[in-house]
């Protein structure tokens, strides 16, 4: 759990600064948990993923500075309210893309991952979709454990929804 909230807290914060900031940012987000819950080896090992993830070419939009942070989102599913907190949104011309932080062990395949979190994402996607009609839409799960990136697939997304608007009707 530490590792995962160390994690995620760098993925939140290292975007958002300069390049030269990073050492000293690291060591303020380290410094609670060190050295009685991490080691050097820990620390090195999660800098090295987290800087890993940063530079991954699909996610270097979702690092930038036109991504948002933590964002609160809220909408309607059939006559059901839902809300939740997006990790990183980014908004383009034509695409909105949205990645949320898991801690835990991340699964072996795209079929290991969580129903829960197939549909939180769905959910999250379908609120955006009202809000921004004539963009493609695509979410994805990332791993802190190991910096894993899982994309959900649009159309599994699509089946969650309408099994939620099914039932609630």
């Amino acid at each position: 759990m530490v590792r995962g909230s160390i994690t995620h807290r760098l993925l939140e914060i290292l975007p958002g600064l300069e390049a030269s900031q990073h050492d000293r940012a690291a060591a303020r987000i380290f410094a609670p948990h060190y050295p009685h819950a991490i080691d050097d080896a820990a620390k090195d090992q999660i800098r090295t993923a987290v800087d890993r993830l940063m530079a991954e070419p699909d996610l270097a939009k979702i690092f930038d500075d036109q991504a948002r942070v933590e964002v609160p989102i809220s909408g309607r599913i059939g006559d059901h309210i839902v809300s939740g907190v997006i990790d990183r949104l980014l908004i383009t011309e034509d695409r909105v893309m949205i990645i949320d932080f898991k801690t835990g062990l991340p699964p072996k395949d795209e079929g290991d991952i969580s129903p829960d979190y197939i549909n939180q994402m769905a959910i999250y996607r379908h609120v955006l979709m009202g809000i921004y009609p004539r963009h493609t839409i695509t979410a994805g799960l990332v791993y802190t454990e190991n910096t894993a990136l899982h994309w959900i697939d649009e159309k599994t997304m699509d089946m969650v929804i309408e099994r939620l608007l099914t039932s609630t009707s």
